[in-house]
C-alpha cells in the first residue's frame, strides 16, 4: 500500500463529502457514473468510520512497525550460534549480563526435546557480601523470579526444558529469567567469590 500524506486523505475527504452534499441535493447519479462509484466507495469508507484521520493513525503505525522490524532484524544480527563439544551448541544474546557481557546460553537435544542452560554463568563464582544470613533472604527472590519464568535452579544451573513448537517463547523467558536473576544479584550487594549458592 502507497503512502498517504495526512493532508492528501484531508482533501480527498473534503472531495468526497463535496461530493456527495451535491449528490444528495441534485439527484442519485447511476450507472457507471463515476461520482456514483467515488461516492459508493466513500460511504462504505464513513460506515467502516474511516478518515483521514485512520489516515494519519495508519502511518504512525507503519512508521513504528518499520522501527520495531529494524529493532528485530538488528536483534538477529547480533545473535550468534556456535557448536560446541558433545552436541551442545552456545548460544550469544545481545543482553548483558552484570559484567557487560553478551549473555551465553547453551541448548542440548534431551529426549523430549531440547535443554535449554546458563552453564552455572549467573549464580556460580558468586558469594554474598556480609553475613551469610542475607542468602536465606536474596535465594527466596531468585526462585521466585525462576518460577515466574518457568526455570529451574538445579545446584547452581539454570536450565529450562522445551520443545520445537514453544522453543521461542522458552529461550525469550530464559534470557528474561537470566536478566533478572543477574539484576537481583547485582542489587543485593553480592561479591565475585568462588562459593556458591
Amino acid at each position: 500500500m502507497n503512502r498517504i500524506s495526512v493532508n492528501d486523505a484531508k482533501r480527498v475527504f473534503r472531495i468526497l463529502s463535496l461530493l456527495e452534499r451535491i449528490n444528495d441535493k441534485y439527484g442519485k447519479p447511476h450507472g457507471t457514473n463515476p461520482i456514483g462509484i467515488t461516492l459508493a466507495a466513500y460511504r462504505t469508507l464513513k460506515e467502516n468510520n474511516v478518515s483521514y484521520k485512520t489516515v494519519k493513525e495508519t502511518n504512525n503505525i507503519r512508521d513504528y512497525q518499520g522501527l520495531v522490524n529494524n529493532y528485530i532484524q538488528w536483534f538477529r544480527q547480533k545473535i550468534t550460534v556456535e557448536s560446541s563439544i558433545d552436541g551442545v551448541c552456545e548460544i550469544v544474546v545481545p543482553s548483558l549480563n552484570r559484567t557487560n557481557e553478551n549473555l551465553k546460553i547453551y541448548l542440548k537435544r534431551s529426549n523430549s526435546g531440547f535443554i535449554l542452560t546458563d552453564d552455572s554463568r549467573t549464580i556460580s563464582n558468586f558469594a554474598f557480601s556480609g553475613p551469610k544470613s542475607r542468602q536465606h533472604l536474596i535465594l527466596p527472590r531468585i526462585l521466585f523470579i525462576l518460577d515466574v519464568f518457568g526455570v529451574r535452579l538445579v545446584e547452581n544451573e539454570l536450565a529450562v526444558e522445551a520443545r520445537t513448537d514453544n522453543f521461542p517463547q522458552k529461550l525469550h523467558n530464559f534470557i528474561q529469567a537470566i536478566t533478572a536473576v543477574n539484576d537481583i544479584i547485582s542489587f543485593s550487594g553480592i561479591n565475585r567469590k568462588s562459593s556458591s549458592l
